[in-house]
Parts: structure tokens; sequence; C-alpha cells
């Protein structure tokens, strides 16, 4: 059974989980902008590129078809990438309170990652391209693993020095996988694509999103 998280042991956790929620936040609204681009090309149809098409009605009917579904696809992605982002950002936001405000932790006030190697590891998924794909490493990787710190934080805290750390932590994970139960169901009736197995291997190299040092301190009995 946990004794609870010290002081600078909180520090440190709440001041990487503000890192991780700051950067995926940033990530996501860049990779739902970038949907939202591509949404808007598929509904620009140039018609010198679909001469040939416009020819028959059926050849037409196809093109425009397959462009609507493109753009819808797109939208939707785009659509639940935003609102993620939002809701990270206010995570990020909530978990502000909870920074100690000692002048002894005065170094963590400010969001930083726990390790050098995590930020790298983002910066690679960051660069992953395609719509679905982004989609995947988001609900098949990048949410589970939050939840699961999340979860983490309420299991091990201890109600007499951490009640407030564990409310917030529960507030946050109910409300993650509220709005991700969706997305869940959407992603288990496809299958995996290797985007989303690829960025879990990337982010298990470097101990996940909120490593296990800092979740569970190696003092802990």
């Amino acid at each position: 059974m946990s004794h609870g998280y010290s002081v600078a042991q909180t520090a440190r956790l709440v001041c990487t989980l503000r890192w991780t929620c700051t950067r995926l936040s940033e990530m996501l609204e860049a990779w739902a902008a970038d949907a939202s681009g591509h949404a808007e090309a598929a509904f620009t149809v140039d018609a010198s590129s679909h001469a040939e098409a416009a020819f028959t009605v059926d050849a037409s009917d196809h093109v425009a078809t397959a462009l609507a579904a493109d753009a819808s696809g797109h939208a939707e992605v785009a659509a639940r990438l935003w609102e993620l982002s939002r809701r990270l950002a206010a995570h990020r936001e909530a978990l502000d309170s909870l920074q100690p405000t000692s002048e002894a932790m005065a170094s963590w006030r400010q969001p930083a990652v726990a390790e050098a190697s995590l930020a790298t590891a983002i910066d690679e998924l960051a660069a992953s391209t395609g719509s679905r794909e982004r989609f995947e490493i988001t609900t098949r990787v990048l949410v589970p693993q939050l939840l699961r710190a999340y979860a983490t934080i309420c299991e091990y805290g201890a109600p007499h020095c951490d009640a407030a750390l564990i409310s917030v932590a529960g507030a946050l994970g109910f409300d993650l996988d509220r709005e991700h139960l969706t997305d869940v169901a959407a992603a288990e009736a496809t299958p995996t694509l290797r985007a989303a197995t690829e960025a879990e291997q990337v982010l298990a190299a470097v101990g996940g999103l909120v490593a296990p040092s800092v979740l569970q301190p190696r003092d802990w009995p």
C-alpha cells in the first residue's frame, strides 16, 4: 500500500502531466488543422482534372461520391481532434492548481518533460502523416496511456496527503474516458493500423507518456 506522494514527487508528477497535456493538445490541434485542410480540398473539384469523368453521368456521380466520402472522413477526424485538443488544454488548466507553491519547489512551477527522450518520441509521433493514421494513434495509444496515468494516481495516491491530486486525476480520467468511448468503438470496428502499433512501440521505448518512475517513485515500498 502506498504511503502517498511527497511534495517533491507531487511537484514532479504534476509538472510532467502539465507538460504532457500541453504538448499533446498542441499536436492534436495541428493535426486537426491539417485534417480540416484536407476536408476543404476534397470538397473543391477542379473541373479540368475531372473533365473526362464528367462526360458520363455515372463517372461523374462516382467521382462526386468518392470526394464527398473523403471530405466527410477528414472533417470527422478534424472535429474529434479539435475537441480532444481543447479537452487536454482544459486538463492542463485543472492541473495547474495542483502545482506546489513552496519556494523550495520553484524549479517545478513551469511544465517540463520528465525525460528528454519523451519529448523526442512525441516529436516523432507528431511527424506521422494521414488523418486516419493520426486518429488511430490518438484513440488507440495516446488517450489510453493518459487514462492509465490518471488511474495509477488514483490507485497509488494516499487520501491523507493526496486527496486533491486523486480528486483531480479521477475527474480528468472520467472526463477523458467518457468522451473516448465513441472513438474506441469506432477504432475497434477496424483492424489496427501499423501507425498505431509503431506509435505504441515508440512510447514504450521511453517508458510511456508518463514514466513509471514518476507515477510510482522508486523509493515507495
